[in-house]
């Protein structure tokens, strides 16, 4: 359920040392909770990958972090897709006033927006476990894309099937 793979770079672009564009295989506005739960494993894999390649982390992953933060407080406090029930805690706000999307109403106790905390986590943990399982398992695969990425520092989805095919 993730997204497809169109271009890898590791060519720095402004804040960005490289960056992998995906693309949805078809443009849908609904989403399943294995979709969203798939998005967040595939932006965890740079963390990931860091942490397999180079034993250590950077800030290499900040955005996709942010982004897979997003979704996973998305699904529990506005989509109910957490054991907190189909409740919804938070809206989008539609207006952007004076930082007003930053400030989301907050119409729960601070015991609720623990547990909202808990479950966000909660999400984020068994993505980078899924992440981590997905990455080692096709270990040999990433070296060999990584090692080619190093050498042409640009990668397309073409690229990369073709790596994959010959192995």
């Amino acid at each position: 359920n993730a997204e497809t793979v169109q271009k890898v770079t590791i060519v720095p672009r402004g804040q960005a040392g490289g960056y992998a564009m995906m693309t949805p295989d078809k443009e849908t506005f609904l989403h399943t909770k294995n979709q969203l739960v798939d998005m967040i494993t595939g932006l965890l894999g740079g963390r990931v990958s860091e942490e397999l390649f180079i034993g250590d982390i950077s800030t290499g992953a900040h955005n996709d972090i942010e982004r897979a933060t997003k979704i996973a407080r998305a699904m529990v406090a506005e989509y109910g897709m957490s054991d907190l029930g189909p409740i919804q805690y938070e809206q989008q706000s539609g207006n952007v006033f004076l930082g007003r999307d930053y400030l989301k109403e907050r119409n729960f106790s601070d015991v609720v927006a623990h547990e909202i905390d808990g479950e966000v986590r909660k999400i984020i943990f068994e993505c980078h476990k899924k992440a981590q399982e997905v990455l080692n398992t096709n270990l040999d695969l990433l070296t060999v894309i990584a090692e080619y990425l190093l050498k042409v520092e640009t990668l397309t989805k073409s690229d990369i099937d073709e790596i994959a095919s010959t192995g």
